[in-house]
């Protein structure tokens, strides 16, 4: 969808991806109880596949418009850091509220309600009408993956991902260990407001003169602050420390999302926010499925350990492959 914007436009490819989105959504909380497996996955994959790259479209406009270090870095640690309050509040509201109230297939129809009028919304904006291709682009088949610089973050948030999700299947373990599961749903919240709470700090400090550094620091001292995890004994603890681990988010993926804007071959740049997704979200869910094998094999200790080995190595990648960090 990425590289279709880049090519074609924000206003028609937002639009057709929101009504296929709000559709699938809407025909899966349709589906009888009884449903198969088949159509369920189809329709989830169908979701997934054709969700509006919102935030893409969103960063390669400030790419375009905004020449000002100042001014991007403190948008896009502030966008950080309104993304945690989404993570925080929306299941909160959607699963609480609307699957409480009502049910959870309304909670998921209302979910795809709102990203057709969220993105409706968007693409209505003068802004976003306005945007077209870049003329100066170069036409090639690696598109946004022929820079070096896009192809080291979209390599670095992957490792990086699999940290989370190990956390993320680690987190549930550890409260199910200790008789409060139900505390999962708390701890994560934790996690996710001392991102938040990382992402207003870092949109108030010097962005700095090197953005390649400033993403390898801040990957660094992701990695430090997750390590601790490993000494959680109890859900307290966990707490604790699992905001600690969150105060480094917000701020190093809100680097990593200005530096890409930067690296990105003219014409590629939507294209490029896109991968860093794609990279991402397949790390976690890598993650995931190793996380469950290591926490079942040898602990949750074990798991958080690993976790933080791997938003480790995300910091080394980028050090070694400093040199293709340079904006041009």
């Amino acid at each position: 969808m990425g590289r279709l914007i880049d090519l074609k436009g924000q206003t028609r490819v937002l639009i057709g991806t929101a009504v296929v989105y709000a559709s699938a959504l809407i025909g899966f909380a349709a589906l009888p109880n009884d449903a198969g497996v088949l159509p369920i996955v189809a329709l989830a994959a169908l979701t997934g596949a054709s969700q509006p790259p919102l935030g893409a479209t969103v960063r390669s406009l400030w790419n375009q418009t905004l020449d000002d270090p100042v001014t991007r870095h403190v948008l896009f640690t502030g966008e950080s850091a309104v993304l945690e309050a989404i993570y925080i509040a929306g299941p909160v509201l959607i699963v609480a509220g609307i699957g409480g109230l009502i049910s959870i297939p309304a909670a998921a129809a209302a979910c795809g309600l709102f990203g057709l009028l969220g993105t409706l919304l968007f693409a209505a904006t003068k802004t976003s009408r306005a945007w077209r291709p870049d003329p100066d682009r170069v036409r090639s088949l690696a598109g946004a993956l022929a820079s070096p610089g896009v192809r080291t973050m979209i390599g670095t948030l992957f490792v990086v991902g699999a940290g989370v999700g190990i956390i993320e299947v680690a987190v549930p373990a550890l409260c199910q260990a200790k008789g409060s599961p139900s505390a999962t749903g708390f701890v994560l919240g934790v996690w996710g407001f001392g991102s938040l709470v990382g992402g207003v700090v870092a949109s108030r400090l010097s962005a700095g003169e090197d953005p390649g550094r400033r993403v390898i620091v801040l990957l660094a001292a992701l990695a430090v602050g997750t390590a601790p995890l490993m000494l959680a004994n109890g859900i307290v603890s966990l707490g604790a420390l699992m905001f600690v681990a969150g105060i480094a988010i917000a701020p190093a993926l809100a680097a990593v999302h200005s530096l890409t804007g930067q690296l990105a071959h003219v014409g590629t740049t939507t294209e490029a926010y896109t991968w860093l997704g794609t990279g991402m979200g397949a790390g976690i869910a890598i993650g995931a499925g190793v996380g469950g094998v290591v926490v079942e094999g040898a602990g949750t200790t074990e798991a958080f350990l690993l976790a933080a080995c791997a938003v480790a190595l995300g910091a080394v990648l980028a050090g070694a492959r400093r040199w293709s960090l340079q904006p041009a």
